[in-house]
């Protein structure tokens, strides 16, 4: 049986994303955390100070990675090369009291 390869992600990243109550930016931090294979898990903590005048602070977080390999012949198929921007985001609000 044969395994369907797997390749690494490089140049992977998280953006931390900060804005006010109205969707203003106050900050963005971004963290490289190197390479990430499949089904791996990167991680990153960032510290935030939430402005003395905030009640609400809007989170949005960005993981990014580059993936690219080349497959050899396989059955039907051609043999080819490819790269692919891959990531995912998410979202959240909070309230400061």
């Amino acid at each position: 049986m044969n395994t369907f390869p797997s390749f690494p992600a490089s140049d992977v990243s998280i953006r931390l994303i900060v804005r006010d109550g109205n969707g203003m930016p106050l900050e963005v931090t971004e963290v490289q955390t190197g390479e990430l294979v499949a089904r791996g898990v990167c991680e990153a903590t960032f510290t935030l100070a939430a402005p003395e005048d905030a009640s609400v602070l809007e989170l949005e977080a960005w993981g990014t990675g580059m993936v690219s390999g080349s497959l050899s012949v396989w059955k039907d198929y051609p043999a080819y090369e490819y790269s692919d921007l891959i990531g995912g985001s998410a979202a959240c609000t909070l309230e400061v009291s």
